[in-house]
């Protein structure tokens, strides 16, 4: 082979690699953009996600505080109903 036609050819393999390098940049910087918008969705998930968790959090607080107070009314109830009992049975003694 001449002098020329070997730089030709060492040009086209040069050119190749180039091209091939270059295919692969773009594919890289493709990835990178998806990998961006996946990022992206992901943290507007997570923060969804905790806002969620946030609120039901506060639920459970007020349903909390809401089944203790239930349960002051509610035994207030009974002790109010066994004095009533109390009276009730007292009463009765009294009649008899």
């Amino acid at each position: 082979m001449t002098k020329p036609k070997l730089a030709e050819n060492s040009k086209m393999a040069q050119d190749l690699v180039v091209d091939r390098l270059q295919r692969k940049v773009d594919q890289l910087k493709d990835d990178l953009l998806l990998y961006e918008a996946q990022l992206s969705a992901q943290t507007a998930d997570f923060q969804a996600a905790q806002e969620a968790l946030h609120e039901a959090e506060a639920e459970i607080l007020t349903i909390r505080a809401d089944r203790k107070q239930l349960m002051a009314q509610w035994n207030s109830s009974l002790i109010g109903l066994q004095r009533r009992n109390e009276a009730y049975a007292a009463l009765l003694s009294a009649y008899k």
